[in-house]
């Protein structure tokens, strides 16, 4: 059983090739992967200046939504795009899905979560926490916490906006996932499939 804090100024930075942008990596597993040999599961961050091509990813899920800026319009081609407007808000999609992003009105910030998927499955949704306290449970799986704006709380770990809390191979009840009036955050459970 593993708890882990992450905090903005953990992040790993890696500006795009392209110098459309930059990706600030918030966690990938296993420890010691990379995404040129391939990986479980990656959270990160991505400041998008311009429009362009996002990168592929075969054999991913990926989950992405706008946390700052006006958003952007995702084609997939043949007819079919997406408009990523409201903040919060987690759209999903293929990694091999080919996607050209049209910002809407300058530069923006997404949230991504991108999941192998021949390993692995992700249930995850944003909870606004002044509405009411978030009980927590997992079967011994990874939980992902990301703290989007406000102050929250899982017992004795408090995150502040832009904090992350891992937790893997936890089992039963964690408790209880408080915040101020402000405090929204993501949570994703994630599965072995199989």
């Amino acid at each position: 059983m593993t708890r882990r804090l992450v905090r903005p100024a953990d992040h790993r930075v890696m500006p795009w090739k392209n110098g459309g942008g930059s990706t600030a990596e918030i966690a990938l597993a296993p420890e010691g992967a990379d995404l040129a040999t391939g990986f479980d599961w990656r959270l990160s961050i991505a400041t998008i200046e311009r429009d362009g091509p996002f990168s592929a990813f075969p054999g991913y899920d990926r989950t992405i939504m706008l946390i700052e800026g006006a958003g952007m319009v995702l084609d997939f081609g043949g007819g079919k795009a997406e408009r990523i407007a409201v903040p919060f808000e987690p759209f999903e999609f293929v990694g091999e899905a080919t996607v050209e992003c049209r910002l809407l009105g300058g530069r923006i910030r997404d949230f991504n979560l991108m999941v192998r998927r021949a390993g692995y499955g992700a249930e995850c949704h944003v909870v606004e926490l002044a509405d009411e306290p978030l009980a927590l449970a997992t079967d011994g799986g990874t939980l992902l916490i990301h703290c989007l704006e406000g102050d929250a709380r899982l017992d004795d770990a408090p995150l502040a906006s832009g904090d992350t809390l891992i937790l893997e191979g936890e089992t039963g009840v964690l408790g209880e996932l408080t915040g101020d009036e402000t405090a929204t955050v993501f949570v994703a459970a994630l599965f072995p499939r199989g």
